[in-house]
């Protein structure tokens, strides 16, 4: 197993791209407009008090980019979490490309954005368990309430998280796509 490092997260984060096909995006690139209207379309504005707060919190990938909160390999959040937030969005660009309308379900009806979520958490989890880490199904769902989803959203997606979790999870299963593509990275 490669070690967790600035450079590999770097090199981890070129080959998620790579394949999907899906640049990472930050405050400087143009499309960042586009992002905010975006968020506060989806009223995700109201919850850290403005856009830009929000953005400085969490990632976000939509339509066939990724913005992250954090620079790859960088020092602002560990870089194991880095991983797992990469799994995740790109678990979001996979299923975009799957599925035409999940663009406009996503924005606009949070069951459908909690169906998502719950799918890329569960990616998130695969890979995190396999470097020696723990999201829990709380902590997740936690994470949920800055992507507007209502509370009985958090709570479909808490009984689903746990389930998961004890049945694949904690039995070093791995069922999600890009957790796979990301095992397969770590262990050369």
């Amino acid at each position: 197993m490669k070690p967790i490092t600035a450079a590999n997260v770097r090199a981890f984060a070129a080959h998620l791209q790579g394949k999907y096909k899906a640049p990472i995006i930050d405050q400087s690139s143009p499309l960042i407009h586009v992002l905010e209207a975006l968020l506060e379309l989806m009223g995700l504005d109201a919850i850290e008090g403005s856009v830009s707060k929000w953005l400085s919190k969490w990632s976000i990938s939509l339509r066939r980019f990724v913005y992250l909160c954090f620079v790859p390999g960088g020092r602002k959040i560990p870089l194991a979490l880095q991983v797992g937030i990469l799994v995740h969005e790109y678990t979001h660009i996979r299923r975009q490309k799957k599925d035409r309308r999940f663009f406009v379900r996503y924005i606009f009806r949070s069951s459908f954005r909690c169906k998502y979520e719950v799918e890329a958490i569960k990616a998130q989890m695969e890979i995190l368990h396999l470097l020696g880490r723990e999201l829990t199904p709380e902590v997740a769902v936690g994470t949920l309430k800055a992507y507007g989803l209502t509370r009985a959203d958090r709570s479909v997606a808490l009984k689903q998280l746990r389930y998961y979790h004890t049945h694949i999870v904690e039995r070093g299963r791995m069922a999600q796509a890009v957790a796979k593509v990301a095992r397969d990275w770590w262990a050369d």
